[in-house]
């Protein structure tokens, strides 16, 4: 056990020992009040009612001006100023003006954009190739795009096509070649042609994630394969994704981890569990959060408020209120790689 008495650490208050060496890991210090993932090297962050950008130096590249904004994907980001949107490249050059009323990010070279009470979508140029005549629309995934058109949801292709037709009660993107969809109150998954593979019979279900997909039968969940094969029978609370390996799931009123063979990879324990991501995934006990391995070593202490996934080696965390990031602890020339911790501290 460690020892939980404070200690301050450059203003930061951590408990002695093997946690304070995890507050070295604190490159860029807690100071916005918001921050998301880093994402091609730049990370969305904010103070006040502004938004802008830092680098993983933790400076500012993009000035804190933006009413709101989304992270970079494909080299774009899509920010918002006085209720127009647009896109700026990483030096903050706009490349499509901040005219538009409405718009999502670029995915798979379209991005959807509002126009004339319709969503309609624009090329990387700003240039309209699907026209606005849509009633709702989310961004392409593996080469479709779910749209509504009246209360009913299909998919459009990137010629506009309605290659699914319009027929479902809610719809969701494509992941592992399946689309969760709903009908009659009743959840399925259907493939890229429409054909419904697995036809709507689950009270709730989620996306396909590495080959399985949590599915809830009465008041449990389990997973089932692409084929709609239950290859994990329905027994937990709660179930989520499968993200390297392992997949969260509640038994009870806590949080473990399973493989895809069933087997338990880490005791319930947690009030929270998130995903893994760069082999760690962050965990909550009572009202601190801190990050575990897949043999469910606690890495780095729970300590605090909030903690999220790690993305290119750093991940925002919640310290006193505000937000800053930690690396990686396998980040290289970083003191991250000096975390280690004792025996006493695994497998709790």
């Amino acid at each position: 056990m460690w020892n939980p008495a404070p200690m301050l650490i450059g203003g930061i208050v951590a408990p002695l020992t093997h946690c304070a060496i995890a507050m070295s890991c604190v490159v860029i210090p807690a100071q916005y009040d918001e921050a998301l993932p880093f994402s091609e090297g730049l990370a969305l962050v904010n103070q006040g009612e502004k938004w802008g950008f830092i680098d993983k130096t933790g400076n500012i590249v993009i000035p804190l001006t933006y009413d709101d904004g989304f992270p970079f994907t494909t080299g774009m980001a899509l920010v918002m100023k006085g209720g127009k949107w647009g896109f700026i490249d990483p030096t903050g050059k706009p490349v499509i003006p901040l005219t538009l009323e409405g718009a999502l990010s670029f995915a798979e070279g379209l991005a959807a954009v509002w126009m004339d009470f319709k969503w309609g979508f624009m090329d990387r140029t700003g240039a309209v190739t699907i026209a606005p005549n849509l009633d709702w629309a989310w961004s392409f995934s593996q080469g479709l795009a779910r749209v509504r058109i009246g209360d009913r949801w299909g998919y459009i292709d990137k010629n506009g096509d309605r290659v699914i037709p319009p027929e479902f009660d809610e719809a969701f993107d494509f992941s592992d070649d399946r689309a969760l969809i709903k009908l009659d109150r009743l959840w399925g998954y259907i493939d890229k042609k429409g054909n419904r593979v697995i036809p709507p019979q689950f009270d709730n279900a989620r996306n396909f994630s590495e080959g399985l997909a949590a599915v809830k039968i009465g008041d449990e969940w389990g997973f089932i394969d692409r084929r709609g094969n239950l290859t994990i029978a329905a027994q937990f609370s709660n179930a989520t994704f499968f993200s390297e390996g392992l997949a969260p799931v509640q038994i009870g009123e806590k949080w473990g981890y399973i493989d895809k063979n069933n087997e338990v990879a880490i005791a319930p324990q947690f009030d929270s569990a998130d995903l893994f991501y760069q082999g760690l995934a962050a965990v909550r006990i009572g009202e601190k959060w801190g990050y575990i391995d897949p043999i469910g070593n606690r890495v780095i202490p729970l300590q605090f408020e909030e903690a999220f996934e790690f993305f290119e080696g750093m991940a925002g965390v919640r310290i006193g209120g505000k937000m800053g990031y930690i690396a990686h602890p396998n980040t290289e020339g970083n003191s991250c790689q000096s975390l280690r911790f004792n025996s006493t501290l695994s497998r709790r």
